[in-house]
């Protein structure tokens, strides 16, 4: 479809909320594959997105728990040791080249099994430009194409959504000079980026 979409996998039992989760990426060269740009674009694009995480480096706090997985892993699974080289923000990337590699998340808890962040947030709410609207449902996103703006069609111009106080319709146009939309909608992501390619 031509549309370019980064995101973790979740690798958590009971759900992969920003509360409990752990994730790493596929690689720079499985997403080239895939979905096509280049190896550096990606890399950026992992870079930036990573930073917003603000994730502790998982080497510098090895439980024990994990340090006894690792040790049974190699020496009897023959598994390679986690390398910190795979890590990009203190996110791992799945390296498509070695069956057997290891790989150490971030993590949300301590050492002690305590919680130290309740979630994450992508956006500095104390932004001037910043502006939170209530009572509001996403519809669909809007591409270049639907409005006849020449380039690249999978560039997402705007987004739609009912105002669930009027029951109507109302559009807010990205800026133009670099605006973007973070999408953070759970399950329900995968189906606004169907109905919008329906559109």
């Amino acid at each position: 479809s031509g549309k370019f979409v980064l995101a973790g996998r979740a690798c958590t039992m009971g759900g992969g909320g920003s509360i409990n989760y752990t994730m790493m990426h596929e690689s720079n060269e499985w997403l080239v594959k895939h979905l096509g740009r280049t190896v550096e674009y990606w890399k950026e694009l992992k870079e930036n997105l990573n930073e917003s995480f603000n994730r502790t480096d998982p080497f510098k706090i090895e439980t024990e728990f994990c340090k006894y997985i690792q040790e049974k892993a190699t020496h009897v699974g023959g598994y390679n040791k986690a390398n910190a080289t795979h890590l990009t923000g203190n996110i791992p990337s799945y390296q498509d080249d070695i069956d057997k590699q290891l790989y150490i998340f971030p993590t949300q808890f301590n050492q002690h099994g305590q919680r130290t962040n309740s979630g994450v947030s992508l956006i500095d709410w104390r932004d001037e430009r910043v502006d939170i609207r209530v009572k509001r449902k996403v519809e669909k996103l809007i591409f270049s194409s639907e409005e006849g703006i020449s380039g690249d069609d999978s560039t997402c111009v705007g987004v739609q959504v009912k105002n669930t106080k009027t029951n109507e319709n109302e559009v807010y146009n990205l800026n133009p000079d670099g605006g973007k939309v973070v999408l953070c909608s759970g399950a329900e992501s995968p189906r606004l980026l169907m109905k919008s390619k329906e559109g």
